[in-house]
């Protein structure tokens, strides 16, 4: 998965909110209904201990707050693609 996001990271063409889909969608996959986050798609030798939060905030180098924050940016660019199919081509 890293390598994954840090190929989106370094295309020049994306926008901060564009990153923080690539960051976010993940972190929303992998939780529960209920909110906690119960798995991981992070390769087995990466997963290691802690929450999926903790292991997405290392992969992508940046805080777990920057994680959760992004989860709920995509919640909602979701919600609006209801209402505008196109919000997230902005």
């Amino acid at each position: 998965m890293g390598g994954i996001f840090a190929n989106q990271r370094d295309r020049r063409n994306l926008t901060p909110d564009q990153l923080a889909l690539v960051m976010g969608r993940p972190f929303n996959k992998a939780k529960k209904p209920g909110g906690k986050a119960w798995r991981s798609d992070l390769p087995q030798k990466d997963a290691g201990e802690g929450s999926t939060r903790d292991r997405l905030a290392t992969v992508y180098g940046v805080s777990t707050a920057t994680i959760e924050r992004n989860g709920r940016f995509a919640v909602a660019v979701e919600k609006l693609k209801g209402v505008d199919p196109e919000i997230e081509a902005r």
